[in-house]
């Protein structure tokens, strides 16, 4: 599976994502600026399939009617994004294959919490996760916030449930490149995690690392809960996202 991230420079640092299998059609998730995607598809020689929108926040949807109406693809999205986003030719759910190959393929991942419309992407290759397409679920050293119509215990609870038993060399895409402000409030939190001081040293360097399962255990603040009760994690989760939202 071929993963192309774009950054698109927008003023929210958003990230759009190019994937294909090799059988000459793609699909981009959550496009911004469509030139972006119609240069990538140019240069790939690559035939937009479908637009897959992690959830229905404009800066993850903007790109969507003028791509469609350049390449004629889907728009594939969550049920709740209807009220949202413009002609959504599919409605993805739990556990829903995209497939690529017989080796190859996207599973979704439905992940309520920032949005109650929210999916992310799980890349599966010969029956291994390798990637995780976040959206605004979770990002490097960070998670999502809550306030334009989500709930911080529910994203609580899918970052339990849905990222916390990934394999440490499953690789990270954000929505966004929050590097530096996640790894300030890490350290704000833990100011002796020696591992975030270094990647924040790299980070401020514009050396921006690959990020995994492996790596956000170690710097992601709201992965490192010392309780093993749930209760009382999810009581911590929700004090960590009050403290973010005033950071």
């Amino acid at each position: 599976m071929q993963i192309e991230q774009i950054y698109t420079g927008s003023p929210l640092r958003n990230f759009s994502y190019l994937v294909h299998g090799g059988d000459g059609f793609a699909y981009v998730i959550d496009p911004f600026y469509s030139q972006q995607i119609v240069d990538a598809l140019a240069r790939s020689q690559l035939q937009l399939r479908a637009i897959i929108n992690t959830h229905e926040h404009w800066d993850h949807t903007c790109g969507n009617a003028e791509l469609r109406r350049h390449t004629g693809c889907e728009i594939w999205a969550h049920a709740g994004a209807r009220h949202a986003i413009a002609d959504i030719d599919r409605v993805l759910a739990q556990d829903d294959v995209i497939a690529f190959t017989p080796q190859q393929a996207l599973k979704v991942l439905d992940t309520p919490g920032h949005t109650f419309a929210h999916v992310c992407l799980l890349a599966v290759e010969d029956g291994r996760p390798t990637a995780v397409f976040c959206g605004d679920t979770l990002f490097n050293a960070g998670v999502g916030n809550c306030r334009n119509g989500g709930d911080a215990e529910t994203l609580a609870r899918t970052i339990r449930d849905k990222f916390c038993s990934l394999p440490d060399d499953v690789r990270i895409y954000p929505g966004h490149e929050y590097w530096e402000n996640n790894l300030r409030f890490t350290l704000s939190i833990e100011p002796h995690n020696q591992r975030a001081q270094e990647l924040l040293m790299q980070v401020v360097q514009g050396e921006l690392p690959c990020g995994t399962m492996a790596l956000e255990r170690e710097v992601n603040t709201f992965m490192r809960l010392e309780t093993e009760d749930r209760v009382a994690a999810v009581a911590e989760f929700l004090r960590l996202r009050a403290l973010r939202d005033k950071w």
